[in-house]
């Protein structure tokens, strides 16, 4: 069997005031192959967004037994202790790199163009100067319908450009791992389906396991990810079977 992108084990999150406003997720199992399209769908509050940040590696866990990382083709690390002890700041580098994260409210910075921002993750992880990966990233804003909005700044932009640009940069390298929290919200439906489409299309060409969080399952489902619902604080994926 191929190598998992990601593997977690033994996961409990919790926030919020112990028998107040407390909410706990438990996450028994989660392995994602390498091209794997992972929907998770439920009502607002049953902890989605919270599951995402997590796996971003945005939040402590009360409890993590393994959290282990495709960083490359030879190298899986195992980043539970780090995680457990807080030291998730030190972790930051791998959003650089293999582990893309697009927030629900992700969007462009007002200091920077959109170019500019959806680039980061080039000038980050050594690529600006690759002509093989500018010219990937170009397909993509064109795929994305902002290649022509590239120079212009937010104030310039609607809010649907700028939700996909804030995709393009988390698209802009190749991951092992992409996460995106609501990619289409804010969206009409024919760029959701796009959206949708292209991140599918990631995961088939590059081989990346991609996991969002929606509200739009059946366009996730159309575009080919397997639709996964979270719901009574526990989500458990194992070769695409879920287990309350």
């Amino acid at each position: 069997m191929t190598a998992a992108a990601l593997e977690v084990e033994g996961v409990r999150l919790r926030v919020g005031e112990v028998g107040v406003s407390e909410f706990a997720l438990d996450l028994p199992i989660l392995r994602l192959q390498p091209g794997e399209r992972i929907a998770v769908v439920g009502p607002s509050g049953c902890g989605k967004s919270m599951l995402l940040e997590f796996l971003a590696l945005l939040m402590r866990p009360e409890r993590v037994d393994r959290f282990v990382l495709a960083t490359a083709d030879d190298d899986r690390r195992d980043l539970a202790g780090d995680i457990a002890a807080g030291r998730i700041d030190a972790l930051a580098h791998l959003r650089a790199g293999p582990l893309g994260y697009v927030p629900q409210s992700g969007g462009v910075l007002p200091f920077l163009t959109a170019r500019a921002h959806a680039s980061s993750g080039l000038r980050l992880a050594g690529h600006a100067g690759n002509p093989v990966a500018r010219a990937r990233f170009d397909r993509l804003a064109e795929r994305l319908g902002v290649g022509a909005h590239l120079d212009k700044t937010r104030e310039q932009l609607s809010g649907g450009q700028r939700k996909r640009v804030a995709l393009l940069a988390g698209m802009s390298v190749p991951r092992r791992v992409l996460l995106a929290d609501e990619p289409t919200t804010g969206l009409d439906a024919a760029s959701g389906t796009a959206v949708m489409e292209l991140l599918s299309r990631l995961a088939a060409d590059e081989g990346t396991a991609v996991l969002i969080a929606t509200h739009d399952a059946d366009t996730a489902y159309r575009a080919g990810f397997a639709v996964r619902p979270l719901e009574h604080g526990a989500f458990w994926h194992e070769a695409l079977q879920v287990v309350f």
